[in-house]
């Protein structure tokens, strides 16, 4: 079995608000966004885990606004992803604890300010446990080290 990773793609208010990001990404709707800087030494590849990161910098609220999966191969200089429940939920009141703060700062290193993160193996892990402790109603999440899968699937466009 492969190695479990998990991309942090973090946003700046700087360089998008909260309110376009609510009425831009929708659970299930693909999303296509540019990748800006990667910290890992590849792309992200179809069918692996990403978490949007709103970061602390200028912004109102910050934390884990939604997640999913990378939907196709990461394009040029963008990805394409579908987000996952609970994401519109995270994105009306960001995720966030001292434990999943934490699980942020391991991955993205002393490297913050970059766009895109890969947190690979024990990080992975500690990140998607942290995620499950910060988030008061976790029934729409999957267990730790269990496949990705919505609860309905839906079709690819």
């Amino acid at each position: 079995m492969a190695e479990s990773v998990v991309w942090v793609y973090q946003l700046s208010s700087s360089e998008w608000d909260q309110e376009s990001y609510r009425l831009s990404v929708s659970e299930g709707e693909p999303v296509a966004w540019p990748l800006g800087e990667n910290q890992a030494a590849r792309q992200p590849a179809p069918g692996e885990r990403i978490v949007c990161w709103w970061a602390k910098t200028g912004s109102p609220e910050f934390g884990v606004i939604g997640w999913g999966v990378v939907d196709r191969e990461s394009y040029g200089a963008g990805i394409r992803w579908r987000p996952k429940p609970p994401s519109d939920r995270w994105s009306m009141s960001p995720l966030t604890s001292p434990e999943l703060e934490a699980a942020i700062d391991t991955v993205r290193g002393r490297m913050r300010q970059a766009t895109l993160f890969a947190a690979e193996g024990a990080n992975a892990l500690r990140l998607i446990a942290a995620i499950r402790g910060a988030d008061s109603d976790g029934g729409d999440l999957p267990a730790v080290g269990a496949g990705w899968r919505s609860r309905v699937p839906r079709p690819i466009r």
